[in-house]
């Protein structure tokens, strides 16, 4: 088997091979990366990530207007790097555990532009929340402590959160 590869072979156009046959991701010698790190090394391409979000962001807002915001579903990576670049993009972010929102929060992420959403949230979950300053969640579940219920019903008024049920929000169709 020829172990040259040609650009045109490769994944994507962030992923090279060097002069001495090693993988490069983003510009950067994997074998050295391992060599430093150890492995297995998780390796994220920054650039690439902020270039996605400003064309989702882009094609969001030019297809729905200014309001339009696009959201990083945080359950793919949640840790502080993510959260910040997500931040400085002016992205939203998508979180379903109390777990994502603390990493999101200690990570200085602005959580009024947090969504919260799954079904099956305790009281604690949606309380937490709550007290965070997550802007909006949607839940299926119909059934709160009174406490939980009346906190609920006061920052529905402020219309931070709703209940939803599934299949409720509709998007556009293309013809």
């Amino acid at each position: 088997m020829d172990a040259t590869l040609e650009k045109r072979d490769l994944l994507c156009e962030n992923v090279s091979v060097n002069g001495e046959g090693h993988l490069c991701f983003a510009g950067q010698d994997t074998v050295s990366l391992a060599k430093k790190y150890g492995t297995p090394l998780y390796l994220m391409d920054e650039d690439r990530i902020r270039e996605r979000c400003r064309t989702y962001s882009a094609a969001l807002k030019e297809a729905f207007g200014d309001a339009a915001h696009a959201a990083y579903a945080s359950k793919a990576a949640s840790f502080k790097d993510i959260y910040r670049i997500m931040a400085s993009e002016e992205m939203y972010v998508d979180v379903v555990s109390c777990g994502e929102i603390y990493t999101a929060d200690a990570a200085g992420f602005p959580l009024e532009r947090a969504l919260f959403h799954s079904n099956n949230k305790t009281d604690e979950d949606v309380s937490y929340a709550m007290e965070c300053g997550v802007s909006s969640s949607w839940t299926t579940r119909r059934s709160f402590s009174p406490s939980t219920a009346r906190r609920r019903r006061e920052a529905l008024r402020k219309k931070c959160f709703s209940d939803l049920p599934p299949g409720s929000i509709r998007t556009p169709s293309r013809r």
